[in-house]
């Protein structure tokens, strides 16, 4: 199993694309995989559409740091 984990600060305007196009190429190539989104304490929505992702498909996890941890 693959897990492609993406890491996400204020990405709420392209966390669905990035994730529909990650999903499509991962099913042409017929890999059983995971995504699990990484929302860094954005201030712009980015979990609550990271959320809306896991309820929509189940290979989709969120994950939310309240406080901007930054890089590392």
């Amino acid at each position: 199993m693959l897990s492609v984990i993406i890491p996400a600060y204020n990405e709420a305007d392209h966390i669905g694309r990035t994730v529909e196009c990650l999903e499509s190429v991962l099913g042409e190539l017929g890999l059983d995989y995971e995504v699990i989104i990484v929302d860094d304490g954005s201030m712009d929505g980015t979990i609550e559409r990271a959320l809306d992702l896991q309820r929509n498909g189940t290979r989709i996890k969120a994950i939310r740091y309240e406080n901007n941890m930054g890089k590392g």
